[in-house]
């Protein structure tokens, strides 16, 4: 092997083992997303189950109520009083809406930023979880 094929057998090698890392690189980001969009919606829906169960619990009670006197919540006041009494993961956002007789709760997840992902613990995608139940709805 002459010294122009030594050359090029050594750039298609470096050429190879770069894509070949940027592939590695490029599926470790996106197992990296799924497990950050997968620990999102776990927060999500303990987030409506947290919410589903402090109303039910404190639903009663007349501060959450209408002034009027009828039975209808007041969007204002459990707007606030959900937001002092369930504070919400970093990552999540809660809106509250008037809908026919009741109220709507939207929980959405923010876009994931650099931010958020540099902040990502791999481990956390791997270990497992459990939701027990704490009681009737």
């Amino acid at each position: 092997m002459n010294l122009i094929e030594l050359i090029v057998a050594s750039l298609l090698l470096a050429g190879t083992a770069t894509s070949g890392l940027h592939l590695w690189g490029q599926a470790s980001l996106a197992a990296h997303l799924g497990c950050l969009k997968e620990e999102q919606l776990e927060s999500v829906e303990l987030q409506l189950l947290a919410s589903q169960r402090w109303l039910s619990a404190v639903g009663h009670g007349s501060e959450l109520l209408t002034a009027k006197g009828s039975c209808r919540f007041d969007l204002g006041a459990v707007s606030r009083s959900v937001d002092r009494a369930l504070p919400l993961p970093e990552g999540l956002e809660r809106h509250w809406q008037a809908y026919g007789a009741g109220l709507w709760l939207e929980i959405d997840a923010i876009r994931l930023t650099a931010r958020l992902l540099s902040r990502f613990d791999v481990v956390s995608c791997l270990r497992p979880r459990v939701l027990v139940g704490a009681g009737p709805l």
